[in-house]
């Protein structure tokens, strides 16, 4: 009978209380010190989609390529995490590995929109070249004794062979005979095969580069695998899965299957694995394997449950792994189990009163107090050096999100003429260690019909709704001066007392000081008497950036050459900063945009200039203002983030991480990553401090440049031992 299996399923990890393990306490003595070299490893799988997934059967390791720009390399027996690969800001879409060297060939596509080839030595963590490529290659692996790494792209002179380690070219083909979709060696590499989408498979002789013979067959073949015997081509032809004889050309074998389907190839065996949706259930999926002879005849089939769409699939011996949301299961005569999952939390939101940190969940919000230094307590004292400043994370707890989804929050700051107390060494007392924030946190729902806005206590964790019957969910909350700025995700802009919101109780309504509608507006910000609404520009007669006289409720239109401004902030000296998206300028490829951070002052912002620009669409990027907007911080590009000072942009300390929104905390700079793990910079010195781990239940790592590493009690579970080499098994 078959087994159907829940992907929230977590046989292997036994949950823990929920309040003990929250408490994200980091003190010297409750962490775990590790040497400097090498960073321990956090065993957790990607965040996002897995794109592909590969097995090296020597070593008994598999591979899997992810959304999150990081390739990650499994132990099958010890179920743990040995390797992690940080390729940057990039999603990989496929990897092939070497039949026994530790080379991995890596397909990704960076943010920018380009196509690259890398290949690293994953054995000791190295990438030994990165290779541009005009598109996306139809094929890429290596040959059967790996001399060469062969990829194949979309043009005449279709295929390419390199040294592995170098990435040298070879001459291994005639140049220019058409576009090759599949190339493959026979075992002792003396005969190439060639399948062109026009129908055609040759055989080349690889001393004399002759043809030997073309073989005729089915046209317009897709994601081609060779059986294990090397008898076979299995391919997608339309909506079928079909095995071709490569000696005649002719169809042994023919499987219907879907085009969400996922299908594996044994390499050691005459199998075939395929699972697909049931068409009669939503989230039900059939796994089949097959024995690949002239009639596919299932020889197992199992019905499974996954929240998502499977993405991967790869035979590791008999076993079949598939890759679903961030996780990946393993197949077995009984149904599945989950290998590896995302542990970490998903954050719908982060905000910080100086030093304590919020960070929301649909489920729940994690208020954590980051360790203050004196630096920012007394007036003209220096900013602490890295090695000296090492913040903390002080005493925190775990509230319940009140809405139960996707939120925003922002906290309405305390003035500052009541500063907290000045401190002494590293170490807040042990009264304010208990003690988060003292400003009030708004929190609004993101998803949804309409609107609802409240307060969240976050000591006691007590919620109160302030206001409700928005016509749509909030899309900003911002606090200007006295006033409560809001942006629904209709366009509707209206403008509250801030003390009258805070001591609202919902209905009626407090009345409004100001109400304006600017469809398409993502972001607004205060300048000086005026309000600037960033949002879509529709037309040529439109521009992306409006004007709004707060006070008569006229509009100007500011010129911009943004097609959509979807951030901005203000620097002190009257300077405002946008992040848009640009079309290519005069004589640029057609179809590359250009994001830009674009710095206005001026009469009416007149003038401008670009500050920083990314060739292609950056839309996750931020910026972030200081709470005395003396520096804005951005994230454009993914690979670093930028400040601001009112002059110039400098670089912060540069990580292996893609930082995308941001948090200012005090004298800290918090980031959260695009693989869900945060990057904390100390914000004046621009040096890096540490990153941080935040689980599903709330333990938590702390990694810190050098290697040493701290965690909650409970987190050691999420620690793979480090290990210096990957040994033969």
């Amino acid at each position: 009978m078959a087994r159907r299996v829940s992907r929230r399923a977590r046989p292997a990890r036994p949950a823990r209380p929920l309040l003990r393990a929250c408490a994200l306490v980091l003190l010297a003595c409750a962490g775990t010190s590790a040497a400097a070299n090498p960073l321990p490893l956090v065993d957790t799988s990607h965040r996002g989609t897995i794109y592909d997934l590969a097995y090296d059967g020597q070593r008994r390791l598999l591979f899997s390529a992810g959304e999150d720009g990081t390739v990650r390399i499994w132990s099958h027996d010890r179920r743990t995490i040995v390797r992690h690969l940080r390729l940057g800001a990039v999603r990989v879409l496929r990897i092939a590995l070497h039949p026994d060297r530790p080379l991995l060939a890596a397909v990704a596509r960076s943010t920018g929109g380009d196509d690259l080839l890398e290949v690293w030595d994953w054995q000791s963590a190295r990438r030994l070249y990165r290779h541009r490529l005009d598109t996306a290659p139809l094929h890429v692996g290596f040959t059967s004794l790996g001399a060469s790494l062969v990829y194949s792209r979309a043009q005449f002179d279709s295929v390419v062979f390199l040294e592995p380690a170098t990435g040298e070219h070879q001459e291994r083909l005639p140049a220019a005979f058409g576009i090759v979709s599949y190339v493959a060696t026979s075992t002792n590499e003396r005969t190439l095969m060639t399948y062109q989408p026009t129908g055609e498979i040759r055989y080349w002789d690889a001393a004399t580069l002759a043809v030997k013979g073309v073989v005729p067959t089915l046209p317009g073949l897709e994601s081609i695998a060779l059986s294990a015997d090397k008898n076979l081509l299995v391919a997608r032809s339309g909506d079928d899965m079909v095995a071709i004889d490569v000696v005649t050309g002719t169809v042994r074998s023919r499987l219907a299957v879907s085009r969400q389907a996922r299908v594996a190839v044994a390499d050691q065996f005459a199998g075939l694995g395929v699972l697909q949706p049931d068409e009669r259930e939503d989230h039900v999926f059939v796994l089949q394997r097959h024995t690949l002879d002239r009639a596919l005849t299932p020889r197992t089939e199992y019905r499974l449950y996954l929240d998502e769409t499977p993405t991967a699939a790869a035979y590791a011996g008999r076993t079949l792994f598939f890759a679903a949301d961030g996780a990946i299961w393993e197949a077995h005569q009984a149904g599945a189990d989950p290998f590896v999952r995302d542990e970490l939390v998903v954050p719908e939101a982060l905000a910080a009163d100086g030093d304590t940190l919020l960070v929301a969940t649909r489920r729940r919000i994690a208020v954590a107090r980051l360790q203050r230094s004196a630096a920012t307590l007394v007036p003209g004292y220096a900013p602490l050096t890295a090695a000296t400043s090492l913040p903390r994370l002080a005493a925190a707890s775990v509230l319940r999100n009140p809405f139960g989804t996707a939120i925003g929050m922002t906290v309405v700051p305390t003035p500052a003429s009541s500063p907290p107390p000045p401190v002494a060494g590293l170490l807040l007392p042990d009264t304010l260690q208990q003690q988060p924030g003292n400003g009030a946190v708004l929190v609004w729902n993101r998803d949804g019909t309409s609107g609802r806005l409240g307060t969240l206590d976050p000591r006691s964790g007590r919620y109160r709704m302030r206001i409700s019957g928005f016509a749509a969910p909030l899309s900003q909350v911002s606090v200007v001066g006295d006033r409560l700025l809001l942006l629904d995700g209709l366009g509707n802009i209206t403008l509250y007392p801030v003390s009258e919101v805070l001591t609202a109780s919902g209905i009626p309504a407090p009345d409004p000081v100001g109400a304006f509608w600017a469809p398409g507006t993502s972001k607004v910000v205060s300048f000086g008497d005026h309000l600037i609404a960033g949002r879509t520009s529709t037309s040529d007669l439109t521009t992306p950036l409006l004007k709004i006289d707060a006070t008569h409720a006229e509009t100007l239109l500011i010129p911009d050459d943004a097609l959509l401004i979807y951030d901005m902030a203000q620097h002190a000296n009257g300077q405002l900063l946008t992040l848009g998206v640009e079309p290519p300028p005069d004589g640029a490829a057609r179809g590359r945009m250009r994001t830009v951070l674009r710095m206005r002052e001026g009469n009416d912002l007149a003038r401008q200039r670009v500050v920083h620009g990314f060739t292609g669409e950056d839309l996750s990027a931020a910026l972030v203002e200081a709470p005395d907007r003396q520096r804005v911080y951005s994230t454009l590009g993914a690979d670093a983030v930028r400040v601001w000072d009112g002059t110039r942009l400098q670089e912060l300390e540069r990580t292996d991480r893609q930082p995308r929104e941001l948090v200012v905390a005090g004298d800290l700079l918090v980031a959260r990553n695009s693989d869900a793990t945060f990057t904390v910079w100390n914000r004046f010195t621009r040096s890096l401090m540490f990153h941080f781990y935040l689980f599903r239940d709330f333990n938590w790592i702390v990694v810190r440049p050098n290697g040493e590493y701290f965690h909650s009690p409970g987190a050691d579970r999420y620690l793979a031992q480090p290990s210096r080499q990957v040994r033969d098994e």
